[in-house]
């Protein structure tokens, strides 16, 4: 498949569809659709679970841009999609119709690289190549607030913070981080200066207490909004600038892109990689974004596609549990125990000690059968070809029934 490399098992969709390179991905809040911003000046909203185009967007991707869409943003109702361009405007499309429906909203004099929803879905802050944020207000298109003035290079990203809509995030070629007051436009933390080269991204921890920031000095840094200082890092684990980078849900993990055409996610505290690097695209990963709902992945790339990654970290996290040739193997609905059928035995183990619940039961002396766990996690059925049927205790491996005479042949 084109914009793909192989095989790659955390690889869970490619959507294909754009004319030229992706610059930007958003999820949807609901974690069901991704947004992606082109290159080629459309837009195009996917389907996660199909990977098809919604509303057959293949065909009609949402056209208007007269320049390289930089930066597109998910509102907070669903409904609409917010995006920045190399025409220097901010646009609102209706998700569903791809029609737009407010703006052009016109002021910055350079490509707006960045856009973002506030968490009411009130505002858009937008940053830009003529070094200001703009604040607008997203139903009157409006200019609510700034321009915010006090970098000395373009503006490469911003965010709104996601617990106090008064406070922004942004970056910048300047090589700085700085968090501003929405109301009055100061900025109320930073410079935050440690990267020894442009600042590509920031983005928010969920707890909003600390910024994770990513650069062409091909380092990951976590700052302490309150101090101003390194919390950890500089993380290096690409060999290129880094142009993206993501909190996981529960703000443990950081996600990061690159130029080297890989994906990491990163433990925010040690700075151990513990999942990837994800192979997969084929040139520079441009953007990334984690959903909402789940613990995957979005990214984007200059070789034309949109990437849907399982970011799990595939740690083991319990056992190897061995004694047994096995054959086929059920978890409870608890999640507490495994079962498991060997050639004539079945065998259950407690998996926080990884300690077998009891010797293995022998009633069976043939090939035995193994029924999924049933949902209240009690009881485990197994039969087999000396038509014994056993129904056991979970908890204690004991044998509460055994139903003989069942003809394992039968039609089920």
């Amino acid at each position: 498949m084109e914009g793909r490399d192989g095989d790659w098992p955390a690889l869970v969709n490619v959507f294909s569809g754009h004319a030229r390179g992706v610059l930007s991905v958003a999820y949807s809040p609901d974690g069901k659709r991704v947004v992606s911003g082109s290159e080629d000046m459309t837009l195009r909203v996917w389907d996660v679970a199909t990977g098809k185009a919604v509303a057959d967007a293949v065909a009609d991707p949402f056209t208007g841009h007269t320049a390289l869409v930089c930066s597109v943003a998910y509102s907070p109702s669903e409904e609409q999609v917010a995006s920045g361009s190399a025409d220097q405007t901010v646009r609102v499309w209706d998700v569903e119709t791809g029609q737009l429906v407010r703006g052009p909203f016109r002021g910055h004099s350079g490509c707006v690289w960045s856009v973002a929803y506030s968490p009411d879905g009130k505002s858009i802050v937008s940053g830009s190549d003529d070094r200001t944020l703009r604040v607008w207000d997203v139903d009157s298109g409006q200019l609510a607030a700034g321009p915010f003035m006090g970098h000395e290079g373009s503006i490469w990203s911003v965010a709104y913070s996601p617990v106090n809509p008064q406070r922004v995030v942004s970056c910048s070629s300047d090589k700085t981080v700085r968090i501003w007051n929405v109301e009055t436009g100061q900025t109320v933390a930073g410079p935050f200066k440690g990267h020894e080269d442009y600042i590509f991204s920031v983005a928010y921890s969920p707890d909003g207490k600390r910024i994770a920031s990513s650069s062409t000095d091909r380092t990951v840094r976590v700052w302490d909004i309150k101090s101003g200082e390194i919390a950890s890092g500089p993380f290096r684990h690409h060999t290129a600038s880094i142009w993206s980078v993501a909190y996981s849900r529960d703000g443990k993990q950081v996600a990061s892109c690159s130029s080297d055409k890989t994906i990491c996610v990163c433990d925010v505290e040690t700075g151990q990689i513990v999942a990837g690097p994800f192979e997969g695209h084929t040139r520079s990963v441009w953007s990334l974004a984690y959903s909402p709902t789940e613990q995957r992945l979005a990214s984007s790339s200059e070789d034309e596609t949109v990437c849907v990654w399982d970011a799990e970290p595939g740690q083991v996290i319990a056992g190897p549990f061995k004694g047994h040739r096995i054959e086929s193997v059920s978890l409870s609905h608890s999640e507490k125990h495994v079962v498991a059928k060997s050639v004539d035995k079945i065998v259950m183990w407690d998996i926080e000690t990884g300690q077998v619940i009891e010797d293995p039961v022998e009633e069976h002396n043939d090939w035995v059968h193994l029924n999924e766990c049933p949902p209240d996690g009690k009881w485990v059925v197994s039969c087999s070809d000396n038509k014994i049927v056993c129904v056991r205790d979970f908890r204690s491996g004991q044998v509460a029934t055994v139903l003989v005479e069942c003809d394992t042949n039968q039609e089920r």
